[in-house]
């Protein structure tokens, strides 16, 4: 019985939630609302108006007081992380671009909030499968830091290290000229996207330019881990990389 639950009932679901998340925020607002209704006619028959306000009144000061602890319990947790050292690796400077690879909200996120209030544009790498979830993310973005403006660098392969390549030598040479910021206070985060789109991005990092003959800047999020299970992105470590031909001239 529950292997029929997980095949028929719960795995389409989670499926069609992660690939439409609109379906499930409308069902929830749906049954929400719902449920609302039949509280509040059963509250008002119960004592009146009057009686129906007070418990508002009530949720409403509940919904505050766990709003407030859980900000603080955040904060307390942002201090405590920004103050790790990861497996011995430096936090990077604060850099006034960022190029990232998506496929994830949350380590978008924490990219840009290290970043701030230094951070002014970034680039998203986004492939037509999470097209839809970088849309969200970027709304959610705008709204929390408003003073960072997106750059939406579309790629038609998520297994195309070339193209991504490309993508992320263009904002280095063009692109920064555009809202001149010098390349190297841009700077590349490999956490997001597939291994090939990682590749192509360190390759054009490592690579360099005439003026940044030791590469362009790197940087990883990582993520913390409780019990064995991830529990949410750190702070980025820088991602420092010296190829042979950076150490031994005229190899």
């Amino acid at each position: 019985m529950r292997q029929w639950w997980i095949d028929h009932i719960s795995a389409p679901v989670s499926r069609t939630l992660r690939s439409v998340p609109l379906i499930g925020f409308i069902i929830s607002a749906v049954l929400v609302a719902y449920v609302v209704n039949i509280a509040s006619a059963i509250i008002i028959d119960a004592g009146g108006p009057w009686w129906a306000l007070a418990v508002l009144l009530m949720l409403l000061a509940l919904t505050v007081t766990f709003i407030y602890i859980y900000d603080l319990r955040e904060q307390r947790r942002r201090r405590r992380d920004s103050t790790l050292t990861f497996i011995e690796y430096p936090n990077p400077p604060k850099h006034r671009g960022l190029i990232f690879l998506f496929s994830n909200e949350d380590p978008l996120r924490e990219a840009v909030r290290y970043h701030s209030p230094v951070l002014q544009y970034y680039w998203l790498v986004i492939t037509p499968e999470y097209r839809q979830k970088a849309n969200i993310a970027m709304q959610k973005i705008e709204t929390e830091f408003p003073a960072v403006l997106p750059r939406e660098c579309p790629l038609a392969n998520l297994y195309d290290a070339q193209s991504c390549y490309r993508i992320v030598k263009s904002v280095f040479e063009h692109e920064a000229v555009a809202v001149e910021i010098p390349p190297g206070e841009i700077i590349a985060d490999i956490t997001g996207g597939t291994k090939p789109m990682s590749m192509g991005m360190i390759l054009a990092c490592l690579e360099g330019d005439e003026e940044h003959p030791d590469g362009f800047h790197l940087e990883h999020i990582p993520t913390r881990f409780e019990d064995g299970k991830p529990s949410h992105p750190l702070p980025p470590i820088e991602i420092r990389v010296t190829t042979r031909s950076h150490t031994e001239p005229g190899v």
